[in-house]
């Protein structure tokens, strides 16, 4: 019989899951704009928002590796909200890839609960695009 914590984390799973569909759709209206119209940016909020909601959401059920990937993604984004780093196609398709892997460790998480990954190239990558403003 599953625990009262194990439940809530298989439907934190299932509506991250939700929310990666969502973002992903926001990836690509920002694709089409370039953030230069209004339905791009709105798109990039969005998305920065999902992937932030998702990062402490991730944390406070105890999926470190997810909250780690998904501040990676977030990180990313801040600095296109903020005019330091442009979205551009080598850009968007790390996104997508961030997007991409936190969808593969969701659903090897909604197969087992303790499911592992390595990520660590990907985190490097995107750590080197947008580092934490401490590690500048």
């Amino acid at each position: 019989m599953k625990s009262t914590q194990d439940k809530l984390k298989a439907l934190f799973i299932e509506e991250a899951i939700e929310m990666l569909t969502a973002a992903e759709a926001s990836v690509l209206r920002i694709r089409q704009g370039g953030c230069a119209d209004e339905a791009s940016k709105d798109a990039l909020e969005v998305l920065f928002r999902l992937t932030h909601s998702l990062k402490g959401s991730a944390a406070g059920t105890g999926f470190g590796a997810l909250s780690t990937l998904s501040r990676r993604v977030t990180r990313v984004l801040a600095n296109i909200r903020k005019g330091v780093l442009a979205a551009n196609p080598p850009v968007d398709q790390l996104i997508l890839e961030g997007l991409g892997r936190i969808r593969e460790l969701l659903h090897g998480l909604r197969a087992d609960l303790a499911y592992q990954q390595d990520d660590a190239d990907l985190i490097a990558r995107l750590q080197k695009l947008a580092p934490d403003p401490e590690e500048s």
